[in-house]
């Protein structure tokens, strides 16, 4: 639960919101930081082996990796 009350205050943060309405697309690919943030803790702690960690580590990263090469394509 604290995860996710700390991942609403960053993703509708003052900041994340005015860059958005400012038309700064790319803050759409700031929202796995805390979910890599979290798992980094988790891995630190030893709650997850490091196959585990890598694996949710790229699941995290692989949606913001697509968004970003479909803005880059759009912009081009």
């Amino acid at each position: 639960m604290p995860a996710a009350l700390g991942g609403l205050l960053f993703g509708f943060s003052s900041y994340e919101l005015a860059e958005m309405r400012g038309g700064h697309i790319f803050l759409i690919l700031t929202f796995p930081i805390p979910l890599l943030v979290g798992l980094f803790i988790r891995r630190l702690r030893g709650q997850l082996k490091p196959t585990v960690f890598v694996a949710h580590a790229v699941f995290a990263s692989v949606p913001s990796a697509r968004r970003a090469r479909i803005i880059i394509s759009d912009l081009g």
